[in-house]
């Protein structure tokens, strides 16, 4: 009988080329995962700083813009907290004329207000003729008188009159697609900001929690100018 041999394949020896080669692609691999990790994290951070500091894209503002502080508010104008915070938000401009700027974003909850999203339109409109602010304030101070309404348009036309807008201008503005796009750029800002309702404010970037009167919102504003610049940390006081 022949004799039966088992061949076994030699195994090679471990060249150092290999051994290299993998810790090389290893560290690559390590190397481009940490990459794309701090990449998220930048792009959240990016993100972050949209949604709670004010951008180019931002232009319903008041103030200068060079201010040292800035207070974003998002607001829903059906919203009766909107409503009354109002009036304090406004006397800050006043009191505040050099050192604070004051940036309004549109937040309508249209799952609880249903003419939030109307009601954002008429202000854009008169927004596009330079009287955001006009309309803001009318806005909020008839709110009763149009929020339930099935038809707010009339109530809409009548804010626009007073504070003497175009109509037709107004009207056709109303009506336009476009109208909608900033509305929906605010909203999903806010979203991203995980803001738990309206308004929401943030102050140079933080989220504060609403003052319960304008003299604990103002001295919220006074300690945040101090903060950037002492010197005119006792303005206004």
């Amino acid at each position: 009988m022949r004799p039966i041999h088992n061949h076994t394949p030699m195994q090679e020896p471990s060249s150092p080329m290999k051994t290299y080669a993998l810790i090389a692609g290893g560290l690559l691999l390590f190397g481009l995962l940490v990459f794309g990790l701090e990449k998220l994290a930048s792009q959240d951070e990016d993100l972050r700083t949209v949604t709670t500091q004010a951008t180019a894209a931002d232009t319903k503002i008041q103030g200068k813009a060079e201010a040292p502080v800035t207070l974003i508010e998002y607001s829903d104008f059906q919203c009766p907290a909107c409503a009354a915070y109002a009036p304090l938000v406004k006397n800050l401009g006043q009191d505040f004329p050099d050192t604070l700027k004051i940036v309004y974003r549109y937040f309508p909850l249209t799952s609880i207000h249903k003419n939030a999203t109307i009601s954002a339109k008429a202000a854009e409109a008169a927004h596009r003729q330079g009287k955001f602010w006009e309309m803001q304030e009318l806005l909020f101070q008839h709110q009763n008188d149009w929020a339930k309404s099935e038809n707010p348009t009339d109530s809409f036309q009548s804010y626009a009159q007073a504070i003497g807008l175009n109509i037709d201008q107004f009207n056709a503005d109303m009506q336009d697609a476009s109208i909608i796009d900033p509305i929906k750029s605010d909203e999903a800002m806010g979203s991203e900001a995980n803001i738990p309702g309206t308004p929401s404010f943030f102050l140079n970037g933080k989220k504060i929690e609403n003052p319960e009167d304008y003299e604990a919102f103002k001295k919220l504003i006074e300690d945040e100018i101090a903060k950037t610049s002492p010197a005119q940390g006792t303005e206004n006081k």
